[in-house]
């Protein structure tokens, strides 16, 4: 019996209106459908979650998903069936969430919860599914209250941090999403985790980095607003104090801050960052070294920064050390010349 209706079900799956269409004019059959949502074998549920996928995927057949009740059990799939069944109950609830009156309905019945766990970042969800989950949730939150409580769950940090972790799938995917993220006030949350005086993990700091460059990198108006909320004194601060791992993790920063625009570089001159780089120079770890490295000639690129480069004897003593030949410390693929630069572009983060 249950190859039977597996079978049917695939036969639904044919995506040729003319079939789909002869289902859903079958008396009872979306009603049948909707029923094996919670069928305890999972081949079968995932066969009718990808059946009603499809039939939500016509404009004309929507209202009978509805009418048959399929909202409810798609969320009970969401919350408790196979990584494939979830996928396609997201993806039929992204599509009957087009129209804004199914809206409510998903909210009201628990599905914004069960969306937001997927896109939790203790979740064990594949990229497939969270994207999914994150294009029923941009639906929702058009409406204002749902957008408050997504907001209130503390979703947008989470959000953020999914798009530090599981490849970038957010922020790259929906640039909707990053704006409601920056709107929300999520890039100004992320740059208070970096306050020195916050009590916070090395790790969670490394996620708000990453959060911070990933939002930023695609628009320079974001750039000023950044230094504005005290990114750039934060990252100078863990340079100079930080513990080795998060040092490192604030010249990834300023590696990437260094390389928006030329006034970042003149702000980061002005801030006193050229000196404390040049300290790296000296240091035991040879990617540490470079990283610095490619930070000062990024900079002295500015004349205005090269000339008060060579003010300092210190720093120029440095530079003519580890220009030396006979120097085995700073490696022989490392120059550097002011005003260009010669050295290997090995970044890698």
């Amino acid at each position: 019996a249950i190859g039977t209706i597996t079978r049917s079900l695939k036969v639904v799956c044919v995506k040729d209106d003319r079939y789909v269409k002869s289902a859903v004019e079958l008396e009872g059959f979306v009603n049948f459908l909707v029923n094996l949502l919670d069928f305890e074998e999972s081949e079968i549920q995932e066969e009718a979650a990808k059946s009603v996928s499809l039939i939500a995927g016509f404009q004309s057949h929507k209202g009978v998903l509805i009418g048959a009740g399929v909202i409810t059990p798609l969320i009970r799939v969401l919350e408790s069936g196979s990584e494939l069944g979830k996928e396609f109950a997201a993806r039929c609830l992204m599509k009957v969430t087009e129209n804004f009156d199914n809206v409510w309905s998903v909210s009201a019945h628990g599905g914004v919860p069960a969306l937001l766990k997927l896109c939790s970042s203790d979740s064990s969800s594949g990229s497939e599914l969270i994207a999914l989950s994150c294009g029923v949730l941009k639906n929702l939150v058009i409406v204002e209250e749902i957008k408050r409580f997504v907001v209130e769950e503390g979703a947008i940090v989470e959000l953020v941090e999914l798009a530090s972790s599981k490849d970038e799938i957010l922020i790259y995917r929906d640039s909707s999403i990053r704006e409601t993220i920056i709107k929300e006030g999520g890039l100004r949350a992320l740059v208070r985790i970096l306050d020195p005086k916050s009590s916070v993990s090395t790790k969670t700091r490394e996620v708000a980095f990453r959060g911070i460059t990933s939002i930023c990198s695609l628009s320079e108006n974001l750039i000023s607003i950044l230094i504005n909320y005290s990114f750039m004194d934060h990252i100078l601060y863990f340079l100079r104090y930080g513990d080795i791992f998060v040092q490192e993790l604030a010249l990834n920063a300023a590696f990437w801050l260094c390389g928006t625009s030329e006034e970042a570089k003149k702000l980061m001159c002005d801030a006193g960052f050229m000196p404390v780089l040049v300290k790296f120079l000296d240091s035991k770890s040879f990617e540490i070294r470079e990283i610095a490295v490619e930070i000062l000639s990024s900079m002295l690129v500015v004349s205005k920064n090269r000339k008060k480069f060579v003010q300092n004897d210190q720093n120029v003593g440095t530079l003519r050390q580890m220009l030396d030949p006979n120097e085995v410390n700073c490696g022989n693929k490392m120059s550097l010349r002011f005003g260009k630069c010669s050295i290997p572009m090995r970044w890698t983060r």
